[in-house]
């Protein structure tokens, strides 16, 4: 083989082997699309890829929980809600954190906030928001009075805001009110239905989920000004239900949560699906044998979503 051809060979593997580590990397990069999803009624929290369409990961619930709320706050933990109380497991299922509820209330939302605490809403007279510390510390306590007798009609998924206040989605009189550590009530913002969830798109821009009310609702809190609506016939084939938890993408779509508790008689449809502004279904989920109803969700891969 005379030289000129040994350099040309040498050439082209270089050429080979540059683009091959630079596919090895890219695919190192591309994040798995799964989501960690739980729902009232379902005895599991699972991870699911969605491109494989399989349950990589499990976790059992007792009898009764009813989790409404899940979240994975890093790579090794899980922090869920569980009518009686919350819990921040590991992926072995090991306990690092639990919450009792008193006699006589549930809890139906643990989230992490933006840095770092641990938030609970409690349901119950007077109904009750906390904030523990990654340590299991009470940092903060705010009570307050929602009218409503029944615990389990009061609230759903607490938030804070940068502002250092709650947003409450009031489950019972169709309400979002945002309260102030203090237990005062700053505003009340009417949105119909059985709200659920709430996003704070911007101070002036809320995504609500509106349960039974079968829409989700974009609402300028300031002036109730109604900025979009899905409503229940608006998705081509996907009946909307309860509409539970809701999450906007950092792509711009939405993570609608279509849970069918109380219309277990209708014919069964998606549980979870991602929706486009144009309201375009891009994938979804149903329920089957391996996957119950969704009332909750947290999409694993978006780490710059609005939570």
């Amino acid at each position: 083989m005379n030289t000129q051809l040994k350099k040309r060979l040498k050439g082209v593997m270089m050429v080979i082997c540059f683009t091959a580590t630079c596919a090895l990397m890219v695919s190192c990069h591309v994040a798995k699309r799964e989501v960690l999803i739980a729902g009232s009624g379902w005895n599991k929290i699972v991870r699911y890829d969605l491109d494989n369409q399989k349950i990589t990961w499990s976790h059992s619930l007792e009898k009764g929980q009813e989790c409404n709320e899940v979240s994975q706050p890093s790579k090794s933990t899980v922090l869920y809600s569980y009518r009686k109380g919350a819990k921040l497991i590991d992926l072995d299922h090991n306990v690092l954190w639990n919450y009792d509820t008193p006699k006589g209330t549930e809890l139906q939302s643990a989230s992490m906030t933006n840095d770092g605490n641990i938030l609970l809403g409690q349901c119950g007279t007077p109904a009750t928001i906390m904030e523990y510390s990654k340590d299991g510390k009470l940092l903060s306590k705010t009570t307050f009075e929602t009218g409503l007798k029944k615990a389990h009609a009061q609230l759903r998924r607490v938030r804070k805001t940068s502002r250092d206040t709650y947003l409450v989605p009031i489950f019972g009189n169709g309400q979002v009110w945002e309260i102030a550590k203090s237990g005062d009530v700053l505003r009340k913002v009417t949105v119909g239905g059985v709200p659920f969830s709430v996003v704070e798109i911007s101070n002036d821009h809320w995504m609500v989920s509106c349960g039974d009310g079968h829409y989700l609702l974009e609402i300028n809190p300031s002036s109730s000004e109604v900025l979009s609506k899905i409503e229940q016939n608006d998705i081509e084939d996907i009946p909307l239900r309860f509409v539970a938890e809701s999450v906007r993408l950092s792509s711009g779509n939405t993570l609608i949560c279509n849970w069918g508790g109380h219309a277990r008689k209708l014919k069964r449809v998606a549980s979870l699906m991602e929706v486009t502004p144009e309201k375009k279904v891009v994938w979804s989920i149903a329920l089957s044998d391996s996957l119950g109803m969704v009332s909750s969700v947290d999409p694993l891969w978006d780490t710059k979503r609005l939570k």
